[in-house]
């Protein structure tokens, strides 16, 4: 069982209702999931519109879940990837949420 918990208690008034915005824009645009050695990466259309959501996102997503490590890189070949990452523990808690590569 693992002792990783996100906590949506952090947000403020209106902080939540935006967090699951984003998040569901995040998800319903993941279009890969590759695995990393210490947890994931998921690819994402290169729409800018969707980067700067992403980007906030995980601003807040920081704020609920400290134990993951996050990146949003969009590359030279025009592919965008968030990572994910944190190690074992935090591979497994992702591995138990996120489709399958």
């Amino acid at each position: 069982m693992s002792k990783l918990r996100c906590r949506l208690d952090v947000f403020e008034t209106g902080e939540q209702d935006r967090y699951v915005m984003l998040r569901a824009a995040v998800r319903t645009g993941m279009n890969a999931v590759r695995e990393l050695p210490d947890g994931y990466a998921v690819g994402l259309p290169t729409d800018p519109a969707l980067f700067r959501h992403a980007a906030e996102w995980i601003t807040l997503e920081r704020r609920c879940c400290p134990f993951l490590t996050l990146g949003l890189e969009w590359a030279e070949d025009d592919r965008v990837w968030l990572r994910l990452t944190g190690g074992p523990e935090v591979k497994a808690f992702l591995g138990g949420i996120l489709p399958k590569p």
